[in-house]
């Protein structure tokens, strides 16, 4: 018996040292797969950032160097721009920055990726120009990728005159009458341009280079010259790629100002006596008057009204958001209008109450994909899969099916148009609320460029936007009625059919 009862002490604590050892082992294996991962996580962090797109050696004439980084499980950002030691325009640049982070966050961060080197990846790098003494030009390189591949590019020119703190745009260089003749100047530059030969020889250059310097033109000013950027889905075909237009000084010296300093000019300090501007305070652009001071106009008797009016298509993208969604809703209730909103799935699962309300409104919902993906950068199946997974969480919620596809960031090739079989509506007025976040920016350029069969282009995310429509929504209901999409078209007499893309009616 003492020894059998030895025997089992003896196991018994055999027992438990082997379960010590075998806690004690477990313990290791944990802190070394933490490690591990917090490694690997770190190493794919690093090998991110490295992916961003950051020139070798930018030119950088001016401005101090700033730099914001994040790694997230769910993206990552590494951004570079300028200060210029003046407290406005530093706060300006600070604000389009954070402007474009926070609209790439608010695009990805409910979507995480299985694995972390499928993060995408934000990059802004800048070039800076000191034009005179007075004139400051910085040209931002604003990039998305996914693992090391570019999904997405745009070039964002802005210049500021540095006694004044304001920005300068067109119109402050160049004589009232400018569009005209500068067109022609940019159009015999690209025809001179062997690689654009086979594309010119087909359309008619220069009434879209006319409407893009009425438009949001992208420009950087040099000593040298004046830089003109051509982004993605403005003139050029996507297949072409971003194009620039590099016009001297010297052969835009006809349509200049008269008595602006210019970098080939000498300084000028004495108003100019036709003018009565100083050369260093050019005149902003004269406002454009309201709906309500002038009596609706009459359309031509040839173009499509409703209840006497002519008609406009109001569209919102990215949403819906109950807080800001919401208030477009009433706004277009209690003004007998109606608006389309191309929606984005997990924006739609979110706020199913809102999607509805559209509906029932007589609102239209369009696709705006899955996941906000520029579509040109798919193949064939993802293209279809994000509007495809879209259009069933807009029916379960709605009961309708989206008949309309508006291409994340307008980007249509055709490869795109052959993929889908739905009617891809893109815009003819972009307000760039995303950008400038900003009510009165949003009322202004919808006033100066609002005009019958026009589709205008916001986001029923920001509350700016919201801000703005409680303004123009009625202004505009007293001079257009305003209509979906699909109805434009069709009081248009146009059929839209899958794979064409539609940018107003006329």
């Amino acid at each position: 018996m003492k020894n059998r009862a030895e025997k089992n002490k003896k196991n018994f604590f055999i027992r438990i040292i082997t379960l010590i050892l075998a806690i004690i082992l477990f313990s290791i294996a944990s802190c070394m797969a933490v490690v591990l991962h917090q490694r690997t996580r770190e190493q794919s962090d690093l090998q991110l950032k490295n992916t961003a797109y950051h020139k070798v050696d930018p030119q950088r004439d001016i401005g101090e160097k700033q730099e914001k980084t994040e790694c997230t499980s769910h993206y990552v950002y590494d951004i570079q721009y300028p200060q210029l030691n003046q407290e406005e325009i530093d706060q300006d640049i600070a604000t389009m920055v954070d402007d474009i982070v926070n609209h790439f966050i608010e695009n990805h961060k409910q979507n995480k990726p299985k694995n972390l080197d499928e993060r995408p990846v934000l990059s802004i790098d800048y070039e800076s120009y000191q034009a005179t003494d007075q004139l400051a030009s910085i040209l931002f390189t604003t990039t998305v990728s996914v693992k090391g591949e570019e999904i997405a590019k745009q070039y964002t020119g802005v210049s500021y005159q540095i006694s004044t703190k304001q920005k300068v745009g067109l119109t402050d260089i160049f004589q009232n009458q400018f569009v005209d003749p500068l067109s022609t100047k940019l159009e015999r530059y690209f025809t001179r341009k062997n690689q654009y030969q086979n594309y010119l020889k087909d359309i008619s250059l220069k009434p879209q280079l006319q409407n893009w310097l009425t438009e949001s033109p992208q420009f950087v000013l040099t000593k040298e010259n004046c830089k003109f950027i051509f982004n993605y889905n403005t003139i050029f075909p996507n297949e072409i790629g971003i194009c620039t237009a590099v016009i001297p000084w010297n052969e835009l010296q006809d349509i200049m100002k008269p008595g602006l300093t210019t970098p080939t000019q000498p300084d000028q300090k004495e108003e100019n006596p036709s003018s009565g501007t100083s050369p260093e305070q050019p005149q902003p652009p004269t406002e454009a008057p309201k709906p309500d001071d002038t009596p609706p106009s009459q359309p031509p008797s040839n173009q499509p009204t409703k209840n006497g009016k002519p008609l406009l298509a109001l569209t919102f993208d990215d949403g819906p958001k109950a807080s800001s969604t919401e208030r477009i809703l009433t706004l277009l209730e209690q003004n007998n209008a109606k608006a389309t909103f191309f929606v984005v799935g997990p924006q739609a699962k979110q706020y199913p109450d809102t999607l509805r309300r559209a509906v029932n409104m007589g609102c239209e919902i369009g696709n705006h994909t899955m996941d906000h993906l520029t579509l040109t950068k798919q193949t064939p199946e993802v293209m279809i899969s994000q509007v495809d997974q879209t259009n069933q969480i807009v029916k379960e919620i709605a009961g309708v099916s989206p008949r309309l596809v508006r291409p994340p960031g307008g980007a249509v090739n055709d490869t795109v148009k052959s993929t889908l079989s739905q009617p891809l509506v893109l815009w003819s007025v972009d307000t760039r609320d995303w950008k400038t976040r900003n009510a009165q920016a949003t009322i202004d350029h919808i006033r100066k460029n609002a005009a019958p069969g026009q589709i205008i282009l916001m986001h029923d995310i920001y509350s700016t936007t919201a801000d703005a429509c409680d303004t123009i929504i009625p202004e505009l209901a007293k001079q257009y009625q305003l209509v979906t999409v699909s109805e434009l078209f069709e009081a248009y007499g146009i059929s839209m059919t899958g794979g064409k893309t539609y940018s107003q009616a006329e």
